[in-house]
């Protein structure tokens, strides 16, 4: 419910592409929602890799193997300070 509140008060940014060929060809894709977004939500492969990437100049790639594995287990964790530890890279 919050995350629903929150999306419907920011503006949904859309973006639309054209491309023209040479030979006068045309093309157009419209993406109402970016990918990521409620109604385009990344895969959890793609969420891992933009993790990896972001988390990079920080964690090490063992780090963020453990949390990325503690997050997809998250609902059986009886508290978060081993995922907090990791976060800050003392995993």
């Amino acid at each position: 419910e919050a995350l629903s509140s929150l999306v419907e008060s920011h503006p949904v940014l859309s973006a639309e592409v054209s491309i023209r060929t040479r030979d006068r060809g045309s093309y157009t894709q419209l993406v109402k929602y970016p990918r990521g977004h409620p109604d385009n939500p990344m895969s959890p492969d793609e969420l891992g890799a933009k993790f990896r990437a972001l988390a990079n100049p920080v964690l090490t790639d063992a780090q963020q193997g453990l949390v990325i594995e503690t997050v997809r287990n998250l609902e059986s964790l009886s508290d978060i300070s081993g995922l907090m530890s990791l976060l800050a890279g003392q995993g």
